[in-house]
């Protein structure tokens, strides 16, 4: 009986270790932290209240980074005007996950690499709606 159930923890271990293994590692810029900073852009489709899909690009300018804190604003056009929105949010401590706020909605996201993050914006005013998209550093 003790030799199966070393067995079986040495199995365990194995297994955990190749999960270990597998998971992204952090992306990170000086001092160990995902470097954010830089323009962000992909296209996405969206449903509006009226049954309708919209097609958009989305681009998200991170302005400033202090550690794992992050400011700057979501850009896109509406009805042919540029519109700019503040946001303010912070990177998980592992480096890997990100969520940003603005007035009407929040960002949650993950890195997928230097250049690539993958977000899902929520909207939450009275147009509520959301959507994801991968976003890569121009």
């Amino acid at each position: 009986m003790p030799r199966r159930l070393a067995l079986a923890v040495l199995a365990a271990a194995i297994a955990v270790g190749a999960l270990v293994a597998l998971a992204p590692a952090p992306v990170s810029g000086s001092g160990g932290t995902f470097d954010f900073v830089g323009t962000w852009t992909g296209d996405y489709r969206y449903p509006l209240g009226t049954d309708e899909v919209v097609d958009a690009t989305e681009t998200l300018v991170i302005e400033r980074q202090e550690g794992r804190l992050v400011w700057g604003a979501d850009e896109y056009t509406d009805a042919g005007q540029l519109v700019r929105i503040p946001v303010r949010g912070s990177i998980d401590a592992d480096g890997r996950g990100f969520a940003i706020s603005e007035e009407s909605g929040f960002f949650l996201g993950d890195v997928l690499g230097r250049d690539k993050v993958r977000v899902r914006f929520v909207r939450t005013d009275d147009q509520f709606t959301s959507f994801e998209v991968v976003l890569r550093r121009q």
